[in-house]
């Protein structure tokens, strides 16, 4: 397992040390949750961005990743396209 930078959006959050965030899954669903910051590669900035997530496979140019949070439309489990993870952190 590896951690990986994941494309989201992010905005603000309900409290001062989080973002909401904003993302897709593989098959395009979309996902959302609130995040402490320090998960978030630039937690100052708010729009584009990305989110730390774990990798437990690929396959298929897709990865199967932990989220690091409870999403409010599935489980923290999702599956997302290769071109949406950016680097091995």
């Amino acid at each position: 397992m590896s951690d990986y930078w994941l494309q989201c959006t992010t905005s603000e959050g309900l409290f001062p040390n989080e973002l909401a965030v904003f993302t897709n899954t593989a098959d395009g669903d979309p996902v959302s949750f609130f995040v402490d910051k320090a998960f978030i590669k630039d937690p100052d900035q708010e729009g584009p961005n990305s989110i730390r997530v774990r990798a437990i496979n690929a396959k298929d140019n897709q990865y199967y990743v932990i989220l690091p949070a409870d999403p409010f439309e599935s489980s923290s489990n999702i599956v997302v396209k290769s071109e949406q993870i950016n680097q091995t952190i």
